[in-house]
Order: C-alpha cells, then sequence, then structure tokens
C-alpha cells in the first residue's frame, strides 16, 4: 500500500510556479489560501511567485487572501534562545 505524506501546498504550488505551470500552480495557490494561508506579503514579495504576477488569476486569489494578520502562518519558529 503506498504512504501518504502530508504536505502544504505551498511548496507545490512554488515548484509548478518556477517550473512555468500556471493551472497548476494557481491550483495550489488557491489550495493554501483555502487552508488558511494569509501570508499575502509573501505572495506578493517571493520572487518564485514572480512568473505568476502579471496573471489575472494571481489578482484574484489576492483578493480571497486577506492580508497577514500574522495568524494561521505555515512555518516552524524556533527558539535558539539568548547568544
Amino acid at each position: 500500500m503506498p504512504r501518504l505524506i502530508r504536505t502544504s501546498p505551498i511548496p507545490v504550488a512554488s515548484v509548478y510556479a518556477l517550473e512555468d505551470l500556471r493551472a497548476d500552480a494557481f491550483d495550489w495557490l488557491a489550495r493554501s489560501i483555502a487552508l488558511g494561508n494569509e501570508n499575502q506579503p509573501c505572495f506578493q514579495n517571493d520572487p518564485n511567485w514572480a512568473t505568476l504576477r502579471d496573471d489575472p488569476r494571481f489578482a484574484e486569489l489576492m483578493s480571497k487572501s486577506p492580508l497577514d494578520s500574522g495568524r494561521n502562518h505555515h512555518s516552524l519558529r524556533l527558539n535558539l534562545g539568548s547568544q
């Protein structure tokens, strides 16, 4: 039986964007936003998304993604302590 691995939609969308597979990239970016990723500054500034920004679908998805409110981040935070 195949083993399933969970992953965030963002890395998948990013790979598709970098490969200029726009339809797949938009599909996975939409999934990320639907799952609650509200990190709009990342979407608008990360170079991985540069090939998608001129597409009207990008603006449409950004209108569905509220500005980053400091919640729903899909990232790992490390406490490195004082140095």
